[in-house]
């Protein structure tokens, strides 16, 4: 229809569009039950780094799985005092600066929407400050989770080898990225600012 549409209006095609005769069938969406916060504990403790870490950060801060993957030591002020990073950016005290994101294989910016520093809640600040004292990787430019060679992780290699095995195996098989972000909205609407 939409094709028609336009080769009408680019004077390609005249006469009535044949496709507005075409009933579309209703849409019929999956009733996907939400994750729980008792669902959480089982789940963390079937995990391990990254996608442990990278459902604390979904679940606690609310940033995308993309922008999980794509941050970087440089956007991430664990200090008490704002500090200037390697771009001449202010990142305020214990926050994180979301720029950018890493999306099917590669670094792009975040929509204006998402851009914005976000408040590290406390109960992230230790995984960080243990994140950062590893032995390797913890240049400006490093990212805070990555594979053994360096790389962000990837996050659909990291749904199916270990999300949907570990949904599957604690029968929450609608487990994903999304529904744990959904999570953090919930949450946030449910205690406002004592959800921390």
């Amino acid at each position: 229809s939409t094709i028609f549409s336009y080769a009408k209006q680019e004077r390609c095609f005249a006469g009535d569009n044949p496709a507005s005769l075409v009933r579309l069938p209703a849409m019929n969406r999956k009733n996907v039950p939400p994750i729980t916060a008792a669902d959480v504990t089982r789940i963390l403790k079937s995990m391990k780094y990254p996608e442990k870490e990278m459902t604390l950060i979904a679940i606690l801060a609310g940033m995308t799985v993309a922008e999980i993957c794509g941050l970087q030591w440089k956007r991430v002020n664990l200090t008490d005092k704002a500090v200037l990073n390697r771009d001449d950016e202010s990142i305020p005290p214990k926050s994180i600066a979301v720029r950018e994101e890493y999306l099917r294989g590669e670094m792009c910016s975040v929509t204006n929407s998402r851009k914005g520093d976000l408040q590290i809640p406390e109960h992230l600040i230790h995984m960080f400050l243990r994140l950062s004292h590893r032995t390797e990787l913890i240049g400006p430019n490093d990212f805070v989770l990555v594979s053994r060679v360096g790389t962000p992780i990837n996050q659909i290699n990291i749904l199916a080898r270990r999300l949907k095995p570990i949904g599957k195996e604690l029968q929450i098989p609608w487990l994903s990225w999304r529904g744990l972000r959904r999570l953090h909205k919930a949450l946030l609407k449910e205690f406002g600012t004592q959800f921390h």
